[in-house]
This record gives structure tokens, sequence and C-alpha cells, in this order.
């Protein structure tokens, strides 16, 4: 009996990650899934419970993955963030801490890297979850981040 079709097969071998942004919500991906953004002022290992945790993997799983592709599948934006923390749940449970204990190190980080004004947001981040969350203000800073970057940019038209 046949259950189902796969229409496409889908691989992060060709997703890297970039630290050299800033991204208000602290971990974002591009447009086109190729990239997966994590704040440069957010540490990337996170001290919980006496352990080392690898927030370029905790949070690199949630945008990679579950949140991405299952938007690029048509799966409105809450859906995908809900599966994508629990996936993130179940990994850092695995890595041996609490999901409160990781959660509370997260939210400390992400208050800071909210707080700070942006100064360098890519300008192929996908702007899915700040419109799903109609954070105006957040929208406006990273708009003015990219305009600021294409008018500072040299004009290379002339050659």
């Amino acid at each position: 009996k046949e259950v189902g079709i796969v229409k496409q097969i889908k691989s992060s071998e060709d997703v890297s990650l970039d630290t050299k942004h800033d991204i208000k919500y602290t971990g974002g991906y591009s447009i086109d899934g190729k990239t997966i953004y994590l704040d440069e002022h957010f540490p990337t290992i996170l001290k919980v419970e006496g352990k080392d945790i690898d927030a370029t993997k905790t949070i690199g799983l949630h945008h990679e993955l579950p949140e991405k592709w299952m938007s690029d599948n048509d799966f409105e934006y809450p859906y995908a963030h809900e599966v994508a923390t629990g996936i993130e749940k179940r990994y850092v449970e695995y890595l041996g801490v609490t999901w409160k204990g990781y959660c509370n190190e997260v939210d400390k980080n992400l208050r800071k890297v909210y707080n700070q004004k942006l100064r360098d947001s890519p300008t192929s981040l996908d702007l899915a979850p700040y419109l799903y969350c109609r954070d105006r203000e957040a929208l406006k800073e990273i708009r003015e981040s990219e305009e600021e970057k294409l008018t500072s940019e040299p004009d290379n038209s002339e050659k």
C-alpha cells in the first residue's frame, strides 16, 4: 500500500551559518533558506546548568530545518515556529539540560540583543517572524539598517 509520494528532497548541506550581522530576534534565516543567521552579539556558547551549550547548533537547528522548510511548504509561520521550538526543546534536553534553564539563558541574552540598535542587518533576512508578530519597531529598524547599507555602498554602475 502506498502511503505518499515524496515531492522534494531537502538537504542542509548547502546551508551556511552567518554570525557577522545584527539580528533583532537573535536568530533568523535568509529568504532563500541558504543562510542561518545568529546575531553577532549573541554568545555562541551558553553556560546552562554547568554545561556548555552550542547556540549555533540549538538555534541553528530551530531555524534551519523545521521553521524555514515548513514555511517554504506553505505552513503558516506560527505552526512552523511551534514545531521548530519543539525540536529545539528535545535537542536541548538530549544535551542534558532542562528546557527552563536553557530558556532562561537564551532569554537573558535575547533581551540584550533585541534592545541594541541594529547597525548591520542582512538584506536577505526573511522578515516573516517580524511581520507575523507585527513588530513595527523592529521592522523599521531593519529597513533603516538595510537602507543605510545600500546608500553607503559605492556606486559601481559607472565602470
